[in-house]
């Protein structure tokens, strides 16, 4: 058991509790576990009962549940509910537009209890004329439907690199390995993985072959060889395992990790140089004619670091994350790569929520999170919104909301808080405070968080208002995109940029991995015209404040450095800039 399936399970209980009608307060409970849980930076499953309890919103009967778990590696609970509800009816709530109550009318009304019975259902028509349907309805389920089918097999960066990671730390304290990477996209830090590749030296590739094959984490062994294992991981992905040469783990570091598009631009110049690169090493090949053939004589010239690859090729270190073939390879032979932003850069975290509004913890607790983290400063920015799903800060309650956080500076001490809030941009690109109000706030964020499928020209004319408005700092998850469960908005990008530079006003890349938004295109094109951006974490919970290092990732990719960010300034720095 780990985190990541923990928190599935309680995720999948959530729904299916919600399907057959439970109380919404115990299906909330679920859900938040399984935030919290699979955003925890610790293994749940090592934690004593009186641990699990000490974290928020895991109470006795959650913490049982997790210890049950933990040693049994089923939860009674879920096996009994799977007998209720369908288990296809769950990969159906994976789809835009469609909720528990809308599974359960499809399940009891159409018969549904699978992905290919409702593509059967969608393509008869019979939807368009039920009731509670409509053809407006439908449309926006074949649309998550397409959705779903281009995210199958893949999953988010933030489900994958906690789970390899811990294969990591259990291969390297296993004392079998002596180097141990990540490799693939997973190294290039993309925002979505089909797969795990791991390489490692071994002075006993067998037994560390045998240790890794029955790792707690892996559910099917798929394929197993001398130097080669491909097996299906728990969360449903699969993670190919290499044993290498010590003298080629370099080129095989770098041969793995590289885009397709990358490696053939670094193969093109090897070949121009009189080198070939494969996995094994950059070899030299030399031929000298005898009477009777032609020989050839092949020398390895490098292969035992990444470093020592690319120098034989002609290039200089290249960071994992840029090895995409968009330029890096170009940028680096005129010595113009840029000098990556890294998280111990970052001093300060502009987006986060309390229990105000829709987060799970006081605002004393988010910000003593930021202050273990060593920031100099942290916006509270608590929703000012007309949903009425997440409270939050209303025009008569904007005074009150300050004199609280200004209380909980003060209570803390040692950092500076800003009283802030992510305002909703109305339909019409309106705010839904008043400038009154937003003009009391120390940092504010503009976010759209509802009317997400207005076509092109008018969604970037409203965002656009919004930024003209004076009182708007930033720009938060400016498409809001979920990773693999909504579309981005439909935005003119250039046209947003080009109103950014021109008001000034700061583009949020949003490091909860659920959103990664801006994502890595859009946040270099925000580099190409000089845009600020910020980097912050959108967190509700402490554990999530965590997720600053996906944020960081996605710039890294986006060829962001540190002075295109304006949370790595100093407090001072920080202040001349805002105001």
């Amino acid at each position: 058991m780990d985190n990541i399936t923990i928190a599935k399970t309680f995720s999948a209980m959530a729904d299916m509790l919600e399907i057959v009608g439970e109380n919404r307060f115990r299906v909330n409970a679920y859900r938040r576990a399984a935030e919290t849980v699979e955003a925890s930076t610790h293994d749940v499953c090592t934690r004593s009962k009186k641990q699990l309890m000490e974290i928020p919103g895991i109470g006795e009967d959650l913490s049982d549940k997790i210890i049950e778990m933990s040693k049994t590696g089923v939860c009674k609970e879920c096996e009994q509910l799977k007998k209720k509800v369908p288990e296809g009816l769950l990969e159906v709530l994976r789809v835009e537009s469609i909720g528990p109550k809308t599974a359960r009318l499809l399940w009891k009304k159409f018969r549904v209890v699978s992905m290919m019975g409702l593509e059967r259902l969608l393509s008869t028509g019979k939807l368009e004329g039920a009731r509670g349907f409509g053809v407006k309805k439908v449309a926006n389920f074949k649309r998550g439907l397409e959705i779903h089918e281009r995210f199958r097999g893949r999953q988010p960066l933030g489900y994958v690199l906690p789970l390899a990671e811990k294969i990591i730390q259990a291969l390297r304290t296993s004392k079998l390995c002596e180097e141990v990477e990540i490799a693939g996209s997973l190294r290039r830090g993309k925002e979505t993985v089909g797969d795990i590749d791991i390489l490692v030296t071994s002075r006993e590739p067998q037994k560390a072959m045998d240790f890794f094959v029955v790792l707690p984490q892996i559910k099917m062994i798929e394929q197993k060889g001398e130097t080669k294992a491909r097996v299906i991981l728990t969360s449903g992905i699969a993670c190919d395992f290499r044993v290498v040469a010590p003298e080629a783990f370099g080129a095989a570091l770098y041969y793995f990790t590289g885009s397709k598009e990358h490696n053939v631009q670094a193969r093109t110049m090897a070949v121009k140089n009189g080198l070939t690169v494969n996995e094994y090493g950059v070899f030299k090949v030399q031929s000298r004619k005898s009477i009777k053939s032609k020989v050839k004589n092949v020398e390895r010239v490098a292969g035992k670091t990444e470093e020592e690859v690319m120098r034989a090729i002609g290039l200089p270190w290249i960071p994992p994350e840029l090895r995409e073939d968009r330029g890096e390879i170009e940028a680096a032979l005129v010595g113009k790569l840029p000098k990556l932003i890294e998280e111990k850069y970052i001093r300060g975290n502009l987006h986060m929520h309390s229990n105000w509004s829709d987060g799970e913890e006081t605002m004393e607790a988010m910000v003593r999170a930021s202050k273990r983290k060593g920031y100099e400063y942290v916006a509270l920015t608590d929703h000012a919104s007309s949903m009425g799903m997440v409270k939050g800060t209303k025009e008569h309650t904007v005074d009150r909301y300050i004199r609280m956080v200004r209380a909980v500076e003060k209570k803390v001490g040692g950092i500076h808080v800003l009283a802030g809030a992510e305002v909703d941009i109305e339909k019409d690109g309106s705010l839904y405070l008043s400038d009154k109000s937003l003009a009391k706030l120390d940092f504010v964020v503009a976010s759209m968080h509802l009317y997400l499928k207005q076509d092109r020209a008018t969604a970037t004319k409203r965002l656009i208002r919004a930024m003209e408005n004076p009182y708007v700092d930033c720009i938060g998850h400016c498409t809001s995109r979920s990773l693999g469960k909504r579309e981005p908005m439909d935005l003119d990008m250039e046209a947003v940029m080009k109103a950014a530079k021109r008001t000034g006003t700061i583009m949020e890349l949003n490091a909860h991995w659920v959103r990664l938004d801006l994502n890595d295109i859009h946040a270099r094109l925000a580099k190409e015209y000089g845009v600020t951006l910020s980097i912050s974490t959108d967190a509700h919970t402490v554990v999530e404040s965590s997720m600053m290092r996906y944020g960081i990732v996605t710039a890294r990719r986006a060829w962001i450095e540190k002075k295109n960010v304006i949370n790595t300034l100093p407090w001072k720095e920080f202040q001349k800039m805002l105001y």
